[in-house]
């Protein structure tokens, strides 16, 4: 697994060019904006981080002169494909890599073939790629749903510029805060909610046993008030998720079942957001998470989670 990540992260940098991606690199190393340094322990100052929704994400595309995506799929339909498309019509340049895996082969040719016709410098990996990160006007955006309907974080604290930077030179790597390892972004996630005192709500796309969040979760039922949302889509396939999902709810913890895909951990001022689920395997692929202290971020994360609770199904 480790040498098909490896490949993967030494195909885009072999593919944008040294030129291209060692000046990003250096973009985001350089030059980072204003902002405190992540405190050490459990949870960091914001230092430059800030929630924007995909439609300002994709007014900020539209005036770029380019830059970088790396994602899961994106499709050409959304705000930001269709910003992207626009852009590399005007003559700005865009490197896409999107994942090559075969359930999502046919759909991200397509995507693909879209890109290309508009001018974008498109290719699929050659293996797995989760981690969904824009690069543009010398800012990095980092989303937890390709982009789509989920949120996206402005990212400009230097040391995760430095995680970032070192991510697009084939070395992903984490901090006590930020990572693109999923088993370190688990780990940062799980270390956080291990300080929970209060109310803890927290949602995953997809959530499993036998990882660093699902056993905090175990360790935590009954001694906090605990809910947690997952989405349908892949609870109504994975009849594992269901029976794991149940037991759960049987140590008292409130599940939903939801038509969303976010992913956030939200206790007090404490907030982790990533695009890694909270489930075990593929521990070395690329991916991120990151944990912040900040009443601001807090309050956005918990009205998105409210909103997606409301509308949620009680388990069945």
């Amino acid at each position: 697994m480790r040498r098909h990540i490896f490949l993967t992260l030494l195909f885009i940098a072999l593919w944008f060019g040294r030129d291209h991606l060692l000046g990003f690199a250096h973009n985001l190393v350089a030059n980072p904006l204003q902002g405190a340094a992540l405190a050490q322990g459990d949870a960091g100052g914001t230092g430059g981080i800030r929630l924007i929704e995909p439609t300002e994400l994709a007014s900020i595309i539209r005036t770029s002169t380019g830059g970088t995506i790396t994602a899961f799929v994106l499709s050409p339909q959304g705000a930001v494909g269709r910003a992207v498309l626009d852009a590399c019509r005007s003559g700005h340049r865009f490197f896409i890599t999107l994942d090559g895996r075969s359930f999502v082969r046919s759909s991200n040719d397509a995507s693909i073939s879209t890109y290309n016709g508009a001018g974008c410098v498109a290719r699929l990996s050659p293996s797995a790629l989760h981690m969904k990160l824009v690069y543009a006007s010398g800012r990095a955006f980092l989303s937890d749903e390709n982009f789509s309907r989920g949120y996206v974080v402005e990212d400009d604290n230097s040391s995760d510029r430095d995680v970032l930077a070192a991510t697009l030179r084939g070395r992903p790597t984490y901090t006590n805060t930020f990572s693109t390892v999923k088993s370190h972004s688990l780990d940062i996630e799980a270390a956080a909610i291990a300080q929970a005192r209060s109310a803890l709500i927290i949602e995953s796309e997809s959530f499993g046993p036998n990882n660093p969040v699902a056993n905090q979760l175990e360790r935590l039922a009954g001694r906090i008030p605990i809910r947690l949302l997952v989405a349908n889509a892949e609870y109504r396939t994975h009849s594992s998720e269901q029976r794991y999902l149940r037991e759960l709810a049987a140590r008292g913890i409130d599940v939903r079942v939801t038509r969303a895909t976010d992913k956030m951990a939200v206790y007090d001022d404490v907030v982790f957001a990533g695009s890694t689920n909270s489930t075990a395997g593929v521990d070395d692929q690329v991916d991120w998470g990151l944990v912040v202290r900040d009443g601001t971020i807090a309050n956005a994360m918990r009205q998105r989670f409210e909103r997606n609770w409301a509308d949620a199904q009680a388990l069945r």
